[in-house]
């Protein structure tokens, strides 16, 4: 036995303990050796083997894929790690891993290949499937309207979806990770306040939630309620957050409305001549103008919140229009009677109208009066005064007869 027949025969043995394939082949691709683990995989006795090449054991694809590998190696004089689909015989699929190193000579010359393979089908299809969700997670948070971004403890942009990326900075998520805001920001106070809200929920560990205004790429300056929640590593440290934006342009439109309607209502029950109030479904007093101040003597302080028989003179008389089923459409001049908060009794004509919702529900009450004490007392005066002249004129005529 000569020295190169002994090197492959101690090469063979080591070989054969490998529990993975393991393999020698020369410069044009033919098998030199083999071990047991790779001729038990494939059925074939070892002489079969030896000699031959992958287009005379596999199916093209398989020798093709291979082959390219093998070119690679040698061409470079580098290792390559790959990952390989094949197919068998009965059409199942399996995957293996693939190391592939050059075989020199003693002067350095490439002589062929010797590589090793194991089969990591489980692996692989774990991997397949969390890319799969990983795809499916980005596909998602993609088609989410809101701007979503993450960023590390140092405010470094991770990562963020296309709405983000696209209407804000007019960019790839590619080009945003690595960067922070003074990157991308030009106002430099607002870019530091990003950061300054960004270290709010790292010290803090909760999520913070604030308001800010964000110009975006076409120059439109947009409201945005922004939530930040910290995400944590495997040993339980913070390791950066993640933000969602949500335009609320259209909200701060309606509270902005909200707030003119509110000033336009106080403003009209500061000038309206007669005293108004509100109640709610409970029966509290919601709102209490200067007016009815005046009238009752109660402060809209001591009012609000207060039961609205407060003022009532007799409460089973003049019980809360909240509560009578039968009142359908608004009540106008009602002639009633309070006690103001000095013990005085008061006339009054009111008017009530019930505040329903869209479905029909009563919410409350709106009323509004007039003191009309005096003018109720004139009348009565009057009335007496035409009394006397009636008679008056009538005892005239017996007197002259």
């Amino acid at each position: 036995m000569d020295s190169e027949e002994l090197k492959l025969k101690q090469i063979q043995v080591i070989f054969d303990t490998m529990s993975y394939m393991a393999w020698m082949k020369d410069k044009d691709g033919k098998y030199i050796v083999v071990n047991r683990s790779f001729v038990e995989r494939y059925s074939q006795k070892n002489a079969v083997i030896i000699g031959k090449t992958n287009f005379d054991l596999f199916e093209d694809d398989i020798a093709i894929q291979c082959k390219v590998v093998d070119d690679g190696v040698m061409r470079s004089k580098t290792s390559q790690y790959v990952d390989l689909l094949f197919t068998d015989n009965t059409g199942g699929k399996r995957w293996f891993d693939i190391y592939v190193a050059p075989l020199f000579d003693d002067d350095g010359v490439v002589i062929g290949t010797i590589g090793t393979s194991r089969k990591i089908t489980k692996r692989k299809q774990l991997e397949i499937e969390i890319e799969n969700q990983k795809k499916f997670l980005k596909t998602m948070i993609d088609t989410i309207p809101d701007l979503i971004f993450y960023k590390d403890v140092n405010s470094v942009f991770l990562g963020g979806n296309k709405t983000f990326v696209q209407t804000l900075f007019g960019l790839t998520e590619g080009e945003i990770i690595g960067k922070t805001d003074l990157d991308f920001v030009q106002n430099i106070e607002q870019a530091k306040f990003f950061r300054k809200k960004d270290q709010e929920v790292f010290c803090a560990g909760v999520t913070k939630v604030n308001e800010e205004q964000l110009t975006m790429i076409n120059g439109s300056v947009i409201d945005f309620e922004t939530s930040k929640t910290p995400f944590y590593d495997e040993q339980g440290n913070i390791a950066g957050l993640i933000g969602i934006s949500r335009n609320i342009s259209v909200r701060k439109g309606i509270e902005k409305q909200l707030k003119e309607q509110k000033e336009y209502a106080q403003q009209l029950l500061r000038i309206v001549p007669s005293a108004v109030f509100s109640i709610d479904n409970a029966g509290k007093i919601t709102n209490w103008n200067e007016r009815a101040e005046m009238i009752t003597g109660y402060a809209a302080t001591e009012a609000i919140g207060q039961e609205c028989c407060i003022f009532f003179n007799k409460l089973s008389e003049d019980r809360c229009w909240l509560f009578a089923n039968d009142v359908v459409t608004p009540i106008i001049n009602n002639i009633s009677s309070i006690k103001t908060k000095q013990g005085v009794e008061r006339k009054i004509s009111k008017n009530i109208a019930l505040i329903k919702s869209e479905c029909g529900e009563v919410k409350g009450v709106i009323e509004c009066f007039d003191d009309i004490t005096e003018r109720q007392e004139a009348e009565e005066k009057l009335r007496a005064s035409e009394e006397k002249f009636r008679q008056l004129a009538e005892n005239i005529h017996e007197i002259f007869i």
